[in-house]
């Protein structure tokens, strides 16, 4: 089963630009920020779970307001669902975020970028308040559409179903 849901995780990151693509995310978040100055908005905890918790995601009190918050659900077929986040440090406030599918007796671990035009950047700079909003609203709409279509084409290659990219949706290319 582990070796099915790791090809089948691998088959899907192959694709990932086109799945990022493909949730369309509402805001455009371009990689070119040179110059501008960083900023650590007060109140990222509040901004994420007023954006998630609708989604079904909790925080765990304990985690560390300066550093990394872990979001976590259980999807409508048990398999449990993390989103962590990585906001840098005081002095170079940035994003990195992990998507984690725990599938079984194993999990799977995705990048996730904040836009379809950040997709090969391994952190987004966090710039302004407003700025943070949009980031959060981008990915609530990529972790949607991940639950939606990535996490049963998990679920099926755990079962020992035959399994493709496409197959739950044909049309994101």
């Amino acid at each position: 089963m582990v070796a099915r849901v790791r090809a089948a995780a691998d088959e899907y990151r192959a694709r990932l630009p086109a799945k990022i693509a493909a949730a369309s995310p509402p805001h455009v978040l371009l990689p070119d920020n040179r110059g501008q100055a960083l900023v650590r908005p007060p109140g990222l905890k509040t901004e994420l779970l007023s954006v998630f918790s609708p989604l079904g995601f909790s925080a765990n009190p304990r985690d560390d307001p300066a550093g990394i918050y872990r979001l976590r659900k259980t999807s409508t077929t048990g398999t449990r669902l993390e989103v962590a986040l990585d906001i840098g440090s005081l002095e170079q406030p940035s994003l990195s975020v992990l998507f984690f599918v725990h599938v079984g007796w194993t999990y799977e671990m995705f990048r996730v970028p904040v836009s379809s035009a950040t997709v090969h950047m391994l952190q987004y700079p966090i710039r302004s308040t407003s700025e943070w909003r949009l980031m959060v609203e981008n990915l609530a709409t990529i972790i949607t559409y991940l639950e939606t279509n990535l996490v049963p084409h998990l679920e099926a290659a755990a079962a020992g179903e035959e399994t493709g990219v496409n197959s739950t949706e044909e049309s994101d290319q």
